[in-house]
């Protein structure tokens, strides 16, 4: 990712400057609230790996034949913990003429004939964290109705391993090195965790410190004084390298703990209670071996793993395994020397999750393809990579290398103190099924999360990572391990495989050349449902709260196809639970169930290929946006007062530097690293995203109820409260290309509510509460009625007649030129969020829809991309008269091109009078 180099560049500056000398004036970070238990540390100095005295049976490299002991052992746990909510989840998802329970039973003495599931994340940045975390919010039965019928919750928790690299790594890594939580119980939280606060750049540093320059400088003052800690201990034996701070970033937005927790292991994670006992899966994570200076990373390349037991390779290469806890100790030819010491703490959980996502040299190939890049800033970035890589500093460098004289015949880096390691899907396999696919591990079925970029214009997964490791299947690389036949991706493309779930390997004697039968694979590719999660791994660094959760939105939708809701995937959770089965019934004997053969039929490949594709345009499923399926490609570099926080930090490191002058240009002599015209050209491409709000309580009558908060839906849809529920979990806008769309009449799939309205006078103020509302989100806010008729639970808000009772626009012009004037939202955010409406004296008694709006115009200059807010309430209205107001449905109140929608606020001497959109006020 592009900033994130320009970060690490401006931290391996701050670790010669003046800034290091501070160190001891760097205060504590402020202990976060301890929301879960989670692995405790395992360094005894922190980052620094120490010597320790060695076990009685000293540690060594075994040979990948097998799997390791405590695997083994940690299985005879694992396994028997799968079956109650395997069975649970078959029975849910109902398999007509297959009784699971019995089934069960049958083979209860004998795990290796029943279900064995695998999940994997594919990285993709935080495209994948996110899209993944939905994933994993769907497949967890602790996820609110994640257990509801059309839902597939319990996966998860019937599932025996998860293998993940770059982004999806650092989902994996922060779920179990929080002690196994779940994705509800992160986002619940909002702003109150310090993890998953995206937010907040890598640059920015932890949430508590806000993006004040002297805070910031402490969060690098930190990283780069604990790195230090590695590369100075037991006599500088450790190489340390970019991996390395990066790492240490990664870990304050990952783990709950203070200051990133620089003593967390990913071998700590054995001793967690959850997956100690078994009742959590196994997480892999993986990466590729890689020589410093290498740009080119081939199929052929040797694959790692790290799991929680050990690092290594199945490869033939490696062909061996370390115990993780010892790495860093100095083997020789698979053995500790007698006059060496165990060494622990190498593995740190951070660097770790860091060495799957090293696409430093990904970076040398993407720079000068990329024209949305300004020449200068191209220039700038390809110094500092230049640097970096002369340095051989672009990996993550595993020295002392565990497999030093291991496997000398075979081993590439046998004869090397130094192993280098960089991202998982460097060598195109971004889907990290290596792990999965050993026969030794017998998993019977993989759902493949592909969250791939594979296109630089539209950045959906294509099938590629699918195709990669099938080639590699057909090379020696693999030790004759079988995966199923993939066709290529025109393929995908025109069966639709690239936009919908797809299973291959469906025939087991279909496959390539292996001497054991290959998993099923259940491929989930990225695709819009109801959030363009389709974002730039390289240039998307931030993400507003808002962002984060209409990602992993995105995410649950897409694992669930709507909730079995999409057209043609009824039966989707049924033939989830086929293909979990097939393998089972497959070796036990038994024949398929007829709606299983059906499931088959629809979604398995059925060897069709087809040459070339047509163009992959893909619409929303779930809801339309002003905008297409090319818009989540759109690059944020940095917000501007990041930008602010590293010029000024860079400055700091000038001997003459002088904060009163922050944006003048370097006089002579000074770098000019960060000159004012990088920076204006920097920040002329940025763009920044603010949070929405929403109405959290009203006051009626003098009673006080609460809003429906759409950020924890789809968790809790019902959370007993007069507003109209909404799936809206980033409070987004229904924009003016749509104002004819239902979304328009009470927000994005509104619902109606089941509590009972509010009693209200007529005549009396209703005073409703919004959430924090952002500055730049200028508008007017208005206020409609609605008569039901009747029922408000059961009306159909298609056919609601609104009319205005309240509005308020703009109250002062602006001065052109790029200032909005005064506008009705300032009265908002003046009052603390409060606005009050008065409910008419002279309507007719009855039960009513009361609906509030905000409308944004802060992007209205173009067609269609006005952002409008509504809420609807229903209320019971009381002593009023016999007026009965005309009124017109909500999906004719405005249109587009409305001057009051279509409307540009920061030319206000062209066009000085701001006309509210909608009908006129009633005013009885």
């Amino acid at each position: 990712m592009l900033v994130n180099f320009l970060i690490l560049s401006v931290l391996i500056k701050v670790a010669s400057c003046a800034i290091v000398a501070r160190e001891a004036d760097v205060a504590s970070f402020p202990d976060d609230a301890v929301l879960w238990h989670r692995a405790s540390p395992q360094a005894l100095d922190d980052y620094a790996p120490t010597e320790v005295d060695c076990p009685s049976t000293r540690p060594s490299i075994r040979s990948a034949e097998r799997l390791s002991a405590e695997e083994e052992k940690w299985l005879e746990k694992r396994r028997p913990n799968t079956i109650d909510p395997m069975v649970e989840l078959l029975q849910r998802v109902g398999i007509k003429d297959f009784d699971a329970k019995q089934y069960f039973d049958a083979h209860k003495d004998n795990y290796s004939a029943l279900p064995n599931i695998a999940i994997a994340f594919s990285g993709g940045g935080y495209r994948a964290m996110l899209n993944g975390a939905g994933v994993l919010a769907a497949f967890d039965s602790r996820t609110l109705n994640s257990t509801n019928s059309g839902h597939i919750g319990g996966l998860l928790q019937s599932s025996t391993y998860i293998s993940a690299l770059s982004g999806g790594g650092w989902l994996i890594g922060s779920i179990f090195a929080n002690n196994f939580t779940s994705v509800e119980a992160i986002t619940r939280e909002g702003e109150n965790t310090s993890i998953w606060q995206l937010q907040n750049s890598l640059l920015e540093g932890p949430p508590t410190r806000g993006i004040q320059v002297y805070s910031t400088a402490q969060y690098f003052a930190n990283i780069v004084s604990v790195v230090k800690q590695k590369s100075k201990a037991l006599d500088g034996i450790f190489s340390t390298s970019i991996t390395d701070l990066y790492g240490r970033a990664l870990s304050f937005q990952l783990l709950n703990v203070p200051k990133g927790g620089p003593a967390y292991t990913f071998s700590s994670i054995q001793n967690d209670s959850d997956f100690s006992s078994g009742k959590a899966p196994m997480p892999i994570i993986v990466a590729d071996e890689r020589s410093p200076g290498e740009l080119i990373i081939s199929l052929n390349s040797t694959v790692f793993e790290i799991n929680p037991f050990e690092m290594g390779s199945f490869d033939p290469t490696t062909y061996g395994f370390a115990p993780l806890k010892y790495i860093g100790s100095k083997f020789n030819g698979g053995k500790l020397p007698h006059d060496q010491n165990c060494v622990t703490g190498f593995d740190n959980l951070g660097f770790v999750l860091g060495t799957s996502a090293s696409l430093f040299n990904q970076f040398f190939l993407r720079l000068e393809k990329n024209k949305s890049i300004p020449d200068l800033l191209k220039m700038l970035v390809a110094k500092i990579l230049e640097r970096i890589g002369e340095e051989r500093n672009d990996i993550a460098d595993y020295s002392p290398n565990p497999f030093f004289n291991y496997h000398n015949k075979t081993n590439p880096s046998a004869g090397n103190y130094t192993l280098t390691l960089v991202d998982g899907g460097e060598d195109g396999q971004n889907i990290p099924l290596h792990p999965l696919i050993q026969p030794v591990r017998n998993v019977d079925v993989v759902f493949a999360v592909d969250s791939t970029s594979n296109s630089e214009t539209q950045k959906w997964p294509s099938g590629k990572a699918l195709v990669a490791t099938y080639l590699r299947a057909s090379s020696s690389i693999m030790n004759q391990t079988s995966f199923p036949y993939i066709p290529g991706q025109d393929t995908f493309a025109a069966l639709g495989m690239n936009n919908r779930p797809a299973f291959f390997g469906c025939n087991s004697t279909n496959v390539t050349n292996g001497n054991n039968v290959p998993p099923i694979i259940v491929y989930l590719p990225n695709s819009p449902y109801s959030f363009w999660s389709n974002t730039s791994t390289f240039g998307k660094l931030s993400f507003s709260i808002e962002e984060r959760n209409r990602m992993i939105q995105n995410g649950y939708n897409m694992a669930t196809q709507a909730n079995a809701t999409r057209e043609g995937a009824s039966t989707w959770p049924t033939c989830i639970g086929c293909a979990i089965l097939s393998r089972s019934l497959e070796r036990n004997k038994y024949q398929v169930p007829d709606v299983c053969q059906r499931c088959f039929e629809q979604y398995c490949w059925n060897g069709t290929v087809v040459e070339k594709a047509p163009e992959y345009n893909p619409t929303l499923y779930l809801t339309s946006a002003n905008t297409n399926s090319n818009s989540g490609s759109t690059t944020t570099l940095v917000p501007s007062s990041v930008f602010f926080s590293l010029l000024v930090i860079k400055r700091s490191c000038d001997s003459d530097y002088d904060p009163s002058n922050t944006f003048l240009p370097p006089t002579s002599g000074q770098s000019t690293m960060w000159s004012s015209s990088v920076f204006l050209a920097i920040i002329s491409s940025t763009a920044t995203v603010s949070a929405h709000g929403w109405i959290d309580t009203l006051r009626i009558n003098g009673q006080d109820y609460i809003g429906y908060n759409p950020t924890v839906a789809p968790w809790a849809p019902d959370q007993g409260t007069i507003s109209w529920p909404s799936w809206n979990t980033d409070t987004g806008p229904v924009y003016s290309s749509n104002v004819n769309s239902l979304d328009i009449i009470c927000s994005i799939n509104a619902t109606n509510p089941k509590t009972a309205p509010a009693l209200v006078t007529a005549g009396s103020t209703v005073s409703l509460h919004w959430t924090k509302w952002p500055e730049s989100h200028h508008g007017p806010i208005i206020s409609y009625m609605a008569a039901c008729n009747g029922d408000c639970s059961t009306v159909d808000k298609a056919k609601l007649e609104f009319f205005k009772i309240a509005e308020m626009g703009q109250l002062k012009l602006g001065s052109g030129g790029g200032t909005a004037g005064r506008w009705a939202d300032d009265v908002l955010r003046e009052g603390n969020g409060e606005w009050n409406v008065t409910i008419p004296k002279s309507i007719q008694d009855g039960n009513y829809v009361l609906r509030n709006e905000i409308i944004a115009l802060h992007s209205a200059y173009d067609v269609g991309a006005a952002q409008l807010y509504p809420t609807c309430i229903s209320v019971t209205v009381s002593g009023g008269g016999d007026v009965n107001p005309q009124g017109v449905v909500g999906t004719q109140l405005y249109s587009k091109e409305d001057p009051g929608i279509h409307y540009n606020i920061y030319n206000d001497e062209s066009n000085p009078v701001y006309k509210i959109p909608g009908p006129a006020v009633f005013t009885g």
